[in-house]
């Protein structure tokens, strides 16, 4: 089909999607491939030029992939458009024939720019992006009635002139983009996506007069008050005009904004992120008064009023496999005998497997990585809260660690059992087998006597016995193998010297432990705050009141430790 029909083409969609709610530019490459006279439409790079999205300065990654357009779809055997730098002459021929035909400004401007992104460096190339500057600034400035098509390609039209250097052109662009900013705050719409990202722009720029941009933010700030993108937004642009000399008072200025917005809220979930969220602003720059105000305004809240609800689960287990389990732990051949076999029993799956199974969560239900999501802690506190995918999917290793524990839990309890029962409770033996090259005649002696609360059946006193002789004997395990586990004092930053924190330590054991799994295993169960961390619920007060089951993981962590072997590394 000649370039002029498909101008004719283009000109009618055009006007027709003009007419839509929202109308979307974007849309006239589908309609244009929708259309019944273009044959081998999708292969037609008419009609593929056209259905390209673009991707923003900010996804790094996929502009070092694809450059500016990416096509926009992906497929296991392939995308869709092709990409561009893989368009044959013969292809981006046409596009040179339609950047001269077309009419409408947006598609005109969308064909000479896709020659920016193919071509070689070149007057050519030159000459194209002149093109698609002039042509966007023509959509910019039109009558289209989405006032976020035309901000995107006043964007692009800002960016091409920046990549070419030319300077008259970024001059009057930052007029233009001004002038849009200031159309859409002055206007009825709510549309903080049209004119935070233009004033973001000319303040990155740094111009010597800001006097209108500052005012103009001042009034997105007080339109967009409940917005908490357009208020960070602001505040970006409020840093960025801001001289370094004066940073520390706008800051404070920033800080006491967001806590005064936060106070003002009912009590809920709502205020308690928007108080974090002051903490950590307050925290990072240095505002100990507002970060205290901020964690106990938190603090203070009500549980109730945060709208939680619990949810509970329950599982069954046959009564004849944990009988079976019990038999084969127990055994008949001596005590040491029966806890060497239940120190060698795992509790979770290989961290791969567990791997594979949280990638496949994320598959399965991938709203679970799309949003932000919260790990509470006591007195309201946000323990943590996964970001990246990455961190979203080691939390999800992590809980599928924990809930294997728990699911475990009862097998041990059961074996424990079964080894008392068989065994006799008797607390001079229980401390002789316990001995070993880890574990002393005192530490034995402290190990018998939680189990001797453990077989009386005060499992609390149990865990509150033994979760701190395990962590000891953990400790001399790292030490046993050049792991340091103290510190010296900081003089410069005030900080005391003594011993290292537990969960630092396990985190430096990563490579020294050849099994993996259990240095994992040790982890999620004594520290790993998403984890079963029964170390620090003992430790810290978090649980009041622990159940059988909890000092049965106890008392396995105990039985690997008494069969553990080691030796330094070189």
């Amino acid at each position: 089909m000649h370039p002029n029909q498909i101008n004719d083409i283009i000109n009618r969609i055009a006007a027709e999607i003009a007419g839509q709610k929202p109308a979307m530019i974007d849309l006239i490459g589908d309609q244009l491939r929708r259309t019944p006279d273009i044959k081998d439409a999708p292969n037609n790079p008419a009609v593929y030029g056209l259905m390209y999205v673009e991707v923003s300065a900010d996804q790094k990654e996929k502009r070092e992939q694809y450059g500016f357009f990416a096509p926009v779809f992906e497929f296991p055997e392939g995308v869709y458009p092709k990409p561009i730098a893989t368009t044959t002459e013969a292809e981006y021929s046409k596009w040179k024939a339609l950047a001269e035909a077309v009419t409408e400004p947006h598609s005109k401007a969308r064909y000479a720019d896709l020659l920016v992104e193919r071509l070689p460096n070149s007057r050519e190339r030159f000459d194209y992006a002149k093109a698609a500057i002039a042509a966007y600034r023509e959509f910019a400035n039109s009558n289209w009635p989405h006032d976020l098509d035309r901000k995107n390609a006043l964007v692009r039209a800002y960016e091409l002139a920046k990549m070419f250097k030319n300077a008259a052109a970024v001059e009057s662009i930052s007029a233009e983009m001004l002038t849009i900013a200031r159309s859409s705050l002055e206007s009825d719409e709510n549309a903080p996506g049209v004119s935070m990202p233009l004033l973001e722009l000319l303040a990155e720029a740094r111009p010597t007069d800001t006097t209108e941009i500052i005012r103009l933010n001042n009034v997105a700030i007080k339109k967009y008050v409940s917005n908490a993108f357009a208020i960070d937004s602001a505040h970006h642009i409020q840093e960025l005009l801001t001289p370094a000399d004066k940073r520390s008072d706008l800051y404070r200025e920033q800080a006491q904004y967001f806590y005064d917005e936060a106070i003002a809220l009912p009590d809920g979930l709502q205020k308690l992120y928007q108080l974090h969220k002051t903490e950590a602003f307050a925290e990072l720059h240095g505002l100990k008064d507002i970060v205290a105000n901020a964690i106990s305004a938190s603090e203070a809240m009500p549980f109730e009023s945060l709208g939680m609800k619990e949810h509970s689960q329950s599982f069954e287990i046959p009564a004849e496999k944990l009988e079976a389990f019990a038999k084969s732990v127990a055994g008949n051949d001596g005590l040491l005998t029966a806890l060497i076999r239940l120190g060698t029993r795992k509790l979770m799956q290989p961290y791969e497997e567990n791997k594979k199974q949280a990638e496949k969560q994320a598959i399965d239900h991938p709203m679970l990585m799309l949003f932000s999501s919260f790990n509470m802690g006591e007195a309201n506190s946000i323990i943590n809260s996964p970001e990246s995918q990455e961190e979203k999917l080691n939390s999800s290793i992590v809980e599928n660690e924990r809930l294997q524990i728990m699911y475990s839990s009862v097998y041990v309890m059961h074996a424990i059992n079964k080894i008392i029962e068989q065994y006799s409770p008797d607390q001079d033996a229980w401390a002789v087998a316990f001995e070993s090259s880890l574990i002393d005649a005192n530490e034995a002696r402290a190990i018998a006597r939680g189990i001797m609360h453990y077989a009386n059946n005060d499992a609390d006193s149990a865990v509150k016995c033994l979760s701190p002789v395990a962590e000891r004997l953990v400790r001399q395990a790292a030490r046993s193998v050049g792991i340091p586990t103290t510190k010296l004092p900081n003089a410069k930053r005030h900080q005391p010297g003594g011993v290292k924190g537990l969960g630092e330590i396990l985190s430096t054991m990563k490579g020294f432990m050849t099994d993996e799994d259990l240095r994992r295993y040790w982890c999620n169960s004594l520290v790993d705050v998403e984890g079963y961390n029964i170390r620090n619920r003992s430790g810290h007060g978090l649980t009041l009141d622990f159940s059988k089951s909890d000092a049965a993981i106890v008392i396995h962590i105990l039985c690997t430790i008494l069969i553990l072997t080691t030796q330094k590394k070189s």
